[in-house]
């Protein structure tokens, strides 16, 4: 496929913070909501760090992420890897974070 080239990720040594490691690891659902500016049903996948359900009343952080034109909703958990890079950041860091994105290439209001 002519000018179509995904990258070869593999496992580093030392490991890289793409590296799926031996650290507390978060998790990705996904999730619905009802948009009254749309009128219908929308869906996204939703970060949630390690020890998100144990603190229901803490605080964090949230960012929103966006994909462009030709991915999809799953693109920044199966070809950006965020899950991977959050877990390794939080493990080296300690911030929490929540990363979400609704489905379509641009905020629509």
């Amino acid at each position: 496929m002519a000018g179509k080239h995904k990258p070869v990720i593999g496992p580093r040594y030392p490991p890289d913070f793409l590296d799926t490691q031996n650290v507390p690891h978060g998790t990705v659902r996904e999730e619905t909501y009802y948009s009254t500016a749309l009128g219908k049903h929308r869906r996204l996948l939703v970060y949630t760090p390690p020890n998100y359900d144990c603190s229901p009343h803490s605080p964090f952080p949230v960012l929103y992420l966006y994909y462009g034109r030709g991915d999809t909703r799953y693109s920044w958990v199966t070809e950006v890897r965020l899950p991977e890079i959050l877990d390794n950041l939080l493990a080296e860091e300690g911030r929490p974070d929540d990363c979400g994105g609704p489905r379509g290439s641009r905020l629509r209001c």
